[in-house]
């Protein structure tokens, strides 16, 4: 009997909740559920840029690395170990 009370009062607990957090939301100042929760405002406008095609950077060629070829040893010869 002690563990059907329990679980009673766990159940009640729980559709009381449910019910205090859903209440203030059909209840709404129109009795309704709200169409529009949030608000998002509008999209800022973007900034005037146009004095900045006027500047002049200077453009610098990109430096290459110098290419190197790999050396291969002759297969015919054994390996030797650095050390």
């Amino acid at each position: 009997m002690e563990r059907k009370l329990q679980q009673r009062l766990v159940g009640i607990l729980v559709l009381a909740a449910f019910i205090l957090l859903i209440a203030p939301v059909l209840l709404d100042a129109e009795g309704r559920i709200p169409e529009q929760i949030t608000h998002i405002p509008p999209q800022p406008k973007k900034p005037d840029m146009s004095h900045l095609s006027q500047l002049a950077l200077p453009v610098q060629a990109p430096v290459q690395a110098p290419v190197q070829t790999p050396v291969q040893a002759p297969i015919d010869a054994p390996a030797q170990a650095t050390v």
